[in-house]
């Protein structure tokens, strides 16, 4: 059926085993840079795994094959995957894992991920100005599943005003260009089924002239000194994000807004991200211009803390472990959702920012039982680099 060798570690560790294989889709064909998932096979039958229970183990190669070293003996899910498609919010599906159980007989182990040319559609289309005709560069669209009220997928258009949303599963959807300081959003309705290109061209009224809203904001860090050359978004109902940078005196200014904004927000890794809500606008007479809103940010300044998880008798590097954080700025797993850019390699180390104070490090990977420390982050500089030795699960 498939094919492992042991890439043992029997002195001091438990034996693991590499998996040699090819990911194919519905017509037998390799998929070049598909990756593979390993998950415990006590979710077999599931319709998901979360992210945090999901191990990124191994890139195909242009033709579809892959080798996943470094996996623990017994039953396990290998999950096939082409370009995040089975990632779903934070959760991996499960509706093409292969149950296996370490080791196989030698052989080449293939993974099926039964999509063909009919499986999906492509959406393509440009957004234009309504009374010209003219190409709209740079404009936020987005593709919904109203049932599930969920973002399936999104992106900008291009210089002419084109878009293309590839491997849309067949559905009813809302295709949404947001609006603009000069442009009204709008939204079309869309029936799609595998295997069909659907062509869309969106046309936008311009803006009828009105009261424009202006918002001015101060970002600071703890001791209240103006921090330059952060971005800051500004989100107004209706309207793709507006992203205004700080000068050097830490202030920004969102001006010809036609929707007065709901949320000023920041996030930059070297601080903890800030967010507020704007208070509703007061009533004004007749012919009045809004009155600017001012805001100001405080930010708390982060500290660089880098994780290295490893085998406690070999010493040797844990690459498929996901590391989990807990520190004053919230409770997340490394890669943003633990799975890794695609196309990254394997790491030896994570690196993430946390906020001073008390932080705890936790590590997971098949095979082995989870640990984890605490510590004290103090500001200023680096914080030591957290290593964490795993011991064997029972039984491997």
């Amino acid at each position: 059926m498939g094919a492992t060798q042991g890439s043992g570690e029997a002195a001091g560790g438990p034996l693991r085993h590499s998996v040699w294989g090819r990911v194919v889709d519905g017509e037998g064909k390799g998929v070049p840079g598909a990756e593979v998932y390993w998950v415990a096979a006590a979710h077999a039958g599931q319709a998901t795994a979360r992210l945090h229970e999901a191990h990124w183990v191994a890139l195909a190669d242009a033709d579809g094959r892959f080798w996943a070293p470094g996996l623990p003996a017994g039953p396990g899910l290998l999950v096939p995957d082409y370009q995040r498609t089975a990632v779903v919010e934070d959760g991996v599906r499960l509706d093409h894992a292969l149950r296996v159980d370490l080791p196989l007989p030698e052989g080449e182990l293939a993974l099926t991920l039964p999509y063909t040319k009919w499986t999906f559609a492509l959406v393509r289309g440009h957004v234009l100005d309504e009374p010209e005709g003219a190409h709209l560069a740079g404009h936020a669209v987005a593709l919904l599943d109203p049932e599930a009220k969920a973002v399936v997928r999104q992106g900008q258009t291009a210089a002419d005003g084109s878009f293309v949303f590839p491997r849309v599963p067949p559905g009813k959807y809302l295709l949404v260009p947001l609006g603009t300081a000069r442009h009204v959003g709008g939204a079309a309705e869309l029936e799609v089924q595998g295997g069909q290109t659907v062509n869309v061209r969106l046309g936008l009224p311009r803006r009828e002239p009105g009261p424009r809203h202006v918002v001015r904001v101060r970002v600071e860090d703890e001791l209240g000194l103006p921090v330059a050359g952060v971005p800051v978004q500004v989100h107004a109902p209706d309207m793709q994000v507006v992203v205004v940078t700080t000068d050097e005196e830490g202030l920004a200014e969102a001006a010809d807004l036609p929707v007065r904004p709901a949320t000023v927000a920041v996030g930059v890794q070297e601080f903890s991200p800030r967010g507020v809500h704007l208070p509703p606008e007061e009533p004004r007479q007749p012919g009045e211009p809004p009155a600017p809103v001012e805001v100001t940010l405080s930010l708390r300044r982060t500290v660089p803390l880098r994780v290295e998880v490893r085998d406690a008798a070999t010493g040797k590097p844990l690459r498929h472990a996901n590391v989990g954080v807990t520190h004053g700025g919230g409770d997340y797993w490394s890669w943003g959702g633990v799975l890794p850019p695609r196309g990254a390699p394997p790491r030896d180390q994570v690196e993430t920012f946390v906020l001073p104070g008390p932080v705890t490090v936790r590590a997971e990977t098949p095979g082995y039982r989870g640990a984890q420390r605490e510590l004290e982050v103090a500001a200023g500089g680096d914080a030591p680099t957290v290593v964490l030795e795993l011991a064997p699960a029972a039984g491997v």
